[in-house]
């Protein structure tokens, strides 16, 4: 993936930044148009996993896209979240700061690398 993508972007690399969020249960299409939905889905997620909220798909925000889209393919990442809830908060992105709690050895609840 590029470096950052944000509004106004378009093409193969949103459309699979949109799929990877999809995945993760955010209720957005996959257009391949970075829109005002992708834009609220990226400061969601970025809320969520405890990394600056921007609203800008940053190399950071992705890497813990493809962490995270890692573990769910494997299955761990929905198992984790049993009883969790994508959809709330008026615009279905409340991740309530499930995610954040480090482990002591660099990694999160889901087995996505941390960055400082």
């Amino acid at each position: 993936m590029t470096e950052a993508l944000q509004i106004g972007d378009s093409g193969s690399e949103v459309a699979e930044l949109q799929q990877r969020l999809a995945d993760l249960g955010y209720q957005i299409p996959v257009s391949g148009s970075y829109d005002e939905q992708t834009y609220e889905a990226v400061k969601s997620y970025q809320q969520y996993c405890g990394v600056e909220v921007t609203g800008v798909a940053d190399t950071n925000t992705l890497s813990y896209l493809e962490a995270h889209a890692s573990t769910a393919a494997q299955g761990t990442y929905h198992q984790d979240q049993e009883g969790y809830e994508h959809a709330g908060h008026g615009q279905g992105y409340d991740h309530g700061g499930h995610g954040q709690e480090q482990h002591g050895d660099g990694y999160d609840a889901w087995g996505a690398q941390l960055t400082e």
